[in-house]
């Protein structure tokens, strides 16, 4: 089984390069990034400029711990509140939505390239599910030069969808259909398995993971709210 995970998840490098500025955010760890962020949401809310910072902190933290969902939601809880607070120009309120923008972009590979990163735009609507628009290479996921890109039409077996992405599952065989519907993450994936599957998680451990093909799953754009 091999992982994937050639796309750069570090959202500090993003905001430094959108707004040319330097964070001072520490690195921490999943742990000690969650109490820094409780503790600075407590001592001045959860609306202040250094609360915001450090939750991107911790959503950047959750990812590393393949927590995808999870930490991709905190991400837009906190770009809502610094859209609410924070005027268009503010530092933090770039540096929010900047994180969120590298997050929700959807990325695949093309399995006879295996090397660049293509960003998966959406399905197209005349081969519902076969085929796809994607828009690339992205050279430098950071410091991306959409004007070097190029849009194509590609069937959809042919890509490999990035590690974290979320997906819906769908026509799921008979002792796994109750996973139909159900949103999930891309974990592994595994060229040697016949046919090609993918590996997914769920939100909360609800269920186990599991081996899917790629008939069964759709790339989600937009998180669901969560259910409890």
């Amino acid at each position: 089984m091999i992982r994937y995970f050639q796309v750069q998840r570090n959202v500090d490098e993003v905001s430094d390069n959108v707004a040319g500025m330097m964070r001072h955010v520490p690195h921490l760890k999943l742990k000690r990034a969650k109490e820094m962020y409780q503790k600075i949401c407590k001592e001045y809310g959860e609306e202040s400029p250094i609360a915001l910072e450090l939750g991107v902190n911790y959503a950047n933290r959750m990812m590393e711990a393949d927590l995808w969902l999870e930490g991709e939601r905190l991400l837009l809880r906190l770009n809502s509140i610094s859209r609410r607070v924070l005027g268009v120009y503010h530092d933090t309120r770039t540096y929010v939505e900047a994180a969120i923008a590298f997050y929700k972009t959807r990325r695949v590979m093309v399995k006879s390239e295996n090397a660049h990163q293509y960003e998966f735009l959406n399905y197209d609507n005349s081969d519902y599910g076969h085929k796809c628009v994607i828009k690339g290479p992205i050279v430098d996921a950071v410091n991306r030069d959409t004007k070097q890109e190029k849009v194509q039409s590609i069937n959809f077996d042919d890509l490999r969808i990035i590690l974290g992405t979320p997906v819906v599952l769908r026509g799921m065989d008979k002792g796994l259909r109750h996973l139909s519907g159900k949103l999930a993450v891309i974990l592994e994936w595994n060229d040697e398995a016949d046919p090609f599957t993918y590996q997914v998680a769920f939100e909360g451990n609800r269920y186990e993971p599991c081996n899917v093909e790629p008939k069964n799953v759709r790339i989600v754009f937009d998180l669901p709210p969560k259910r409890h």
